[in-house]
């Protein structure tokens, strides 16, 4: 979800779905975000994403750091309605 001022929020999984965090974090102008996790089950050590939002349609790219989450790069599909007035739209 993105809030106000380019407030991220929301919820990864990973390890089919058994493991399930908060993220917060926030996007810039050009697209680029980034977002921390807290630590499972009371272990202290948490992740962070970096990862960058298309224009309009194409594919989110992310790249996951952290404990009990193997590193690795994440490509998602990703639409965008473009609002009335925007040059897409």
């Amino acid at each position: 979800m993105v809030a106000a001022n380019n407030q991220l929020k929301g919820m990864i999984s990973w390890n089919d779905m058994k493991d399930v965090a908060r993220v917060t974090g926030s996007a810039d102008r050009d697209g680029r975000f980034h977002l921390a996790f807290p630590g499972m089950n009371g272990s202290g050590k948490g992740g962070s994403i970096e990862g960058q939002f298309p224009d309009y349609n194409g594919y989110l790219s992310a790249h996951v750091m952290g404990a009990g989450c193997p590193q690795q790069d994440v490509k998602v599909e990703w639409f965008r309605t473009p609002s009335a007035g925007s040059p897409n739209g």
